[in-house]
């Protein structure tokens, strides 16, 4: 999940399953370059729609805990947009 700057807009990768910590693959874009280089695990997240995201790439935590927040931005005005973790650019990350 992330904020995009004052548009009042929230990605959000979706929901899943922790995997366990392990090496991310090199191409996973903010810090798993570096993380897979030194062999330094990350948090490994496998979504609902097929798609895997490391802990690197975004906010992570309990189901019910994303989606109190979810719903506290969508309160506040906040639209939320599902994304693609592999359409992630190093840019703009999630």
């Amino acid at each position: 999940m992330s904020i995009i700057g004052d548009t009042k807009t929230i990605r959000l990768a979706g929901y899943g399953i922790y995997k366990g910590d392990e090496i991310p693959p090199k191409e996973i874009i903010f810090m798993g370059q570096s993380l897979h280089e030194l062999k330094h695990t990350n948090p490994r997240i496998d979504l609902d729609n097929g798609h895997t995201i490391w802990g690197c790439q975004c906010w992570h935590g309990s189901e019910t805990a994303i989606k109190d927040k979810v719903d506290l931005y969508e309160k506040n005005g906040y639209t939320i947009t599902i994304v693609d973790p592999s359409e992630y650019s190093q840019d703009a990350p999630p």
